[in-house]
């Protein structure tokens, strides 16, 4: 039985560590393919909220590196110390990235905002070709 309990607690501890380096090293950057699939769709309104929501988590990584950074630096070790350094540099990686994704999502409001012109356009021209094809074949009763 005890045999068992070390390779578990062994892969336990790897598999925390490992978490906890994900989170470090992805710095919590969110799959970007649903973004890029509701930006090809029609929905830009859905594509500019989900860029705002990844920049909101960006910024709440950020955040949380920062804390990390300022309470590594307080400790005198050096380890401590050029730690917190590397999360203060992910910490400002991280703002960039949430800046970035601020402006995909203001890119993806003003497409959507010219998309819905040209297709209210496109409507009105449309409308415009139905009745004057209505007036040359009725006699000018729409009807």
């Amino acid at each position: 039985m005890n045999n068992y309990l070390v390779p578990i607690g062994i892969v336990c501890a790897l598999s925390g560590s490992a978490g906890c380096l994900g989170a470090t090293h992805g710095a919590g950057m969110p799959e970007s393919s649903t973004v890029q699939q509701a930006s090809l769709s029609d929905g830009r309104r859905d594509a500019a909220s989900l860029w705002r929501q990844e920049a909101t988590e960006l910024r709440r990584f950020a955040d949380r590196h920062e804390v990390e950074a300022e309470i590594l630096l307080r400790r005198d070790l050096p380890q401590d110390i050029r730690l917190g350094q590397q999360r203060r540099a992910i910490a400002q990686d991280l703002r960039v990235a949430a800046a970035q994704a601020e402006q995909q999502a203001v890119a993806a409001e003003r497409a959507f905002a010219y998309q819905m012109a040209q297709r209210g356009a496109r409507e009105v021209a449309d409308e415009t070709v139905r009745r004057a094809f209505v007036s040359a074949v009725y006699g000018g009763s729409d009807r």
